[in-house]
C-alpha cells in the first residue's frame, strides 16, 4: 500500500507539513517495502497564488496512493482525494517516522515515549465541568458583557 505524506523535507526524519497543499514535499511511502519509493517536490504548490491543494490532489491520485497523512486539507482538495477514493487522516504531526509508524502500528523504528512529570493542563482534566464552570461567561446580545 501507498501512502503520501506532506512534509517539510524530504526524509523519514523531517517533520510532517501541517499543510497538504502547500508542503514543500510529499513523501510516498511503500507499506509493503517499508520505504519512501518517491519524494515530490512541491515547490509551485509553496508559491501559488491559489489552487496548490487541488494541484496536489491530482498528483496525489495519480501516483495509486491510498492514503494521505497531514495536518489538514482544504475542501476543494479534499473532494479531490474523495473522487479518487483516498482516504485523509489529518491533524498528523511529529516525524515522517512517527507518522508512519503510527498509521502502519510498526513501533520498531521509534523510540518509547519519554515520560515526564508534567502536570496535565487544566482543560484536559477529567472533572466533568468546562471551562467556564457554569458561571455564565458567555456574552449577551447587544454587545454588552456580563456585569
Amino acid at each position: 500500500m501507498k501512502i503520501a505524506i506532506s512534509s517539510t523535507g524530504e526524509g523519514l526524519n523531517d517533520q510532517v507539513d501541517p499543510r497538504f497543499g502547500r508542503a514543500p514535499y510529499l513523501c510516498l511511502y511503500d507499506t509493503g517495502s517499508k520505504a519512501i519509493v518517491e519524494v515530490i517536490n512541491n515547490g509551485t504548490g509553496v508559491q501559488a497564488a491559489q489552487g496548490a491543494g487541488i494541484t496536489v490532489a491530482g498528483l496525489v491520485a495519480s501516483k495509486n496512493v491510498e492514503f494521505v497523512l497531514t495536518g489538514k486539507v482544504g475542501p476543494k482538495a479534499m473532494a479531490v482525494l474523495d473522487k479518487a477514493h483516498i482516504k485523509v487522516i489529518s491533524d498528523v504531526t511529529g516525524s515522517v517516522a512517527d507518522a508512519v509508524a503510527a498509521f502502519t502500528g510498526d513501533q520498531s523504528n521509534t523510540p518509547p515515549p519519554q515520560k515526564t512529570n508534567e502536570r496535565q493542563p487544566a482543560f484536559c482534566r477529567q472533572s466533568g465541568r468546562g471551562l467556564g464552570g457554569g458561571q455564565g461567561q458567555g456574552r449577551r446580545r447587544g454587545g454588552q458583557g456580563r456585569v
